[in-house]
């Protein structure tokens, strides 16, 4: 009785041996796009100007920081985002000599104008630290080493589908996200900050 070709073993083997194959190459692909930077991301925030009238805040698109850096989203309410926020004024000048920009953006919804949600925020700053020695709880006070960023409009939190805060992305200088972190980083830390300071070296590759 005659063998079917497509019952034989080579057949089987060769079968096989492409299935295999296959797998491992869809394994390495799906590894490479793991290791690969998210594709570049730009979106339009606003830099508020204490002392100023609400017209003069300047928008700025997030491309035009040229250098690798580091974009923090925080909300009010959040004690971790200004936890983590003292913590990043403290390590500012670290990452200004490193060539990192730093960039607090303030994510807001439902307010009315700039300066209602600064006006929030500055008694919000006051009642979470009164106990403590700031006479003019601020964010000059607290915060002089950082910029104060906002987006009412919650652009980044719907691009990003941001589901908590405070939220970190390291963007290198072509502006694509090469890790997002959710949630306080004590940078201080010898082992987290040894670890940071390895992800800014790469960020500037």
């Amino acid at each position: 009785m005659k063998r079917h070709f497509l019952s034989s073993p080579f057949v089987k083997y060769t079968a096989l041996s492409l299935v295999v194959l296959g797998t491992l190459v869809a394994v390495w692909l799906g590894s490479q796009s793991l290791l690969r930077p998210s594709p570049h991301f730009d979106i339009t925030i606003a830099r508020h100007d204490f002392g100023k009238k609400e017209s003069s805040d300047t928008l700025v698109r997030l491309s035009s920081f040229k250098k690798p850096k580091i974009v923090i989203l925080w909300t009010l309410g959040c004690v971790p985002c200004l936890k983590f926020l003292m913590i990043c004024n403290k390590m500012a000048m670290d990452f200004k000599e490193k060539g990192i920009d730093i960039i607090p953006i303030l994510i807001s919804h439902n307010v009315s104008s700039p300066q209602v949600l600064w006006g929030h925020a500055v008694v919000y700053l006051a009642r979470l630290i009164q106990k403590n020695t700031y006479t003019q709880p601020t964010w000059q006070v607290l915060f002089p080493h950082l910029t104060p960023y906002y987006d009412m409009e919650g652009n980044v939190f719907s691009a990003l589908k941001v589901t908590g805060t405070p939220t970190i992305l390291f963007l290198d200088k072509k502006n694509r996200i090469l890790e997002k972190r959710e949630g306080f980083q004590n940078w201080q830390v010898p082992s987290e900050k040894e670890a940071l300071y390895t992800l800014l070296d790469r960020m500037k590759q």
